[in-house]
């Protein structure tokens, strides 16, 4: 789909559901589809050597399948052995419906290959904003881009099932051109109106993966873990680099196909050791394993178109890489100042706390000081020891008080005889 340039948190809220309903289609312009490859007109094979990529090594009894959309409308499709043909059903952007559509599904059929369908999202506009949310349920702009990118999925299931396109797997082609006309710059927002697809396409019973590549992924998405079945591009990296890549997820989730393109058709291998996944997105497979790649598969075809889009995305990817690191960079130097003050922060409190132990053992050290003298003072008065002389204290002076008055003399009493004679001491 590179022609589109010629061209597991938190876990996710879910898109609001839409109504499958029905949507009016643009009945597919009449072009004939050629069911043989022997139609030496067709643009695509004129080259000078119709030959395979020299030193390809191609994996044998792999599936081998091809992706078909707008860009192929009008032109001679070959009868070749293919396992899947993925099937594009917008026209180069949501909204939109290929006018071949039904052509190339019957294209798909008339060579026996089982199908699933590949859709091409992008950013919603004003409009698209403003009619989103039918149940007024949302209360914010995340709530609005999910619902406009379930509103454009259920426009790709009806215009599917319009022309009878009846396909297990849908893949969500994730890229952009460089002028970026497909997606903003909000890799936020662009999430969310993937989430929308996703959902929506889930409530229809399709099973989701997605197509892209590290670059368009950085560049559309931002770093999320979309933990979704992928579908890796490797460009004109030729069909050993598509092998390769089976082992190089751009985002969470299992490689289950990847895709190259050396010929006049863009050409996918089915991942080994994927069966049992491969059968949820395609079902049974209507033949046996093919013997080899498809020789027009790795049939080199000019295409400079291609080439020209693919430099303006490498120097777009250089730019970006170059913003990452200056990022990095930016946050690498913010990091470290605020470790320095941390740093900074624990050596002041350190010398704080150092501080306040020194005044505690100062404060301690006075106490324990005080004491010795104490017991010291105390001890010079134990026995054998010479008491101090001390001062006594002064003894307060009472006043005399007046000496009594003697009792005046008694008169004396005169003697008589009788108190003479009785004075006399009785003999016995």
């Amino acid at each position: 789909m590179l022609v589109l340039a010629s061209i597991a948190i938190s876990p996710e809220p879910t898109a609001p559901a839409v109504q499958l309903v029905a949507h009016p289609v643009a009945a597919p312009a009449a072009h004939t589809v050629s069911t043989t490859i022997d139609e030496r007109h067709d643009p695509w094979l004129a080259t000078p050597a119709n030959t395979p990529t020299p030193g390809a090594q191609v994996l044998v009894g792999a599936r081998w399948g091809t992706d078909i959309g707008w860009p192929q409308c009008g032109r001679a499709l070959p009868d070749i052995d293919v396992d899947f043909t993925i099937i594009q059903v917008t026209s180069g952007r949501p909204g939109t419906v290929s006018p071949c559509l039904a052509e190339q599904v019957a294209w798909a059929r008339s060579v026996r290959s089982v199908v699933n369908a590949y859709v091409v999202p992008g950013s919603p506009s004003a409009a698209d904003l403003a009619t989103a949310d039918r149940d007024g349920s949302c209360r914010d702009r995340s709530c609005l881009l999910r619902a406009a990118g379930a509103a454009d999925a259920v426009h790709a299931l009806a215009a599917a099932e319009a022309a009878g396109l009846e396909a297990r797997g849908w893949w969500l082609d994730i890229e952009d051109v460089a002028a970026r006309t497909l997606w903003g710059t909000d890799t936020d927002a662009n999430t969310q109106v993937l989430i929308g697809w996703r959902d929506q396409l889930r409530r229809a019973g399709k099973q989701v993966g997605v197509y892209s590549t590290r670059g368009y992924w950085r560049q559309i998405v931002g770093y999320w873990q979309a933990d979704l079945p992928q579908w890796p591009a490797v460009g004109l990296a030729g069909v050993d680099t598509a092998t390769k890549a089976c082992g190089r997820p751009f985002t969470s989730g299992p490689v289950l196909i990847t895709q190259w393109l050396t010929g006049p058709l863009d050409a996918n291998v089915l991942c080994p050791g994927r069966d049992e996944l491969a059968s949820t997105f395609f079902g049974r497979f209507s033949r046996a394993r093919t013997a080899g790649v498809p020789v027009l598969l790795i049939t080199p075809v000019p295409h400079p178109d291609i080439e020209a889009a693919l430099e303006a995305q490498a120097e777009l990817e250089a730019r970006q890489a170059e913003q990452d690191q200056q990022a990095a960079d930016a946050a690498a130097a913010k990091a470290k100042k605020a470790k320095q003050a941390k740093q900074a922060a624990a050596a002041a409190a350190a010398a704080a706390a150092a501080a306040a132990a020194r005044k505690d053992q100062r404060a301690k050290d006075a106490a324990e000081a005080k004491a010795k003298e104490d017991q010291q003072a105390g001890a010079t008065t134990g026995p054998g020891s010479t008491p101090t002389p001390t001062t006594p204290a002064p003894t307060a002076v009472e006043p005399t008080p007046p000496a009594p008055t003697p009792p005046p003399p008694a008169t004396p009493v005169p003697l008589t005889p009788t108190g003479a004679a009785d004075a006399t001491p009785t003999r016995t």
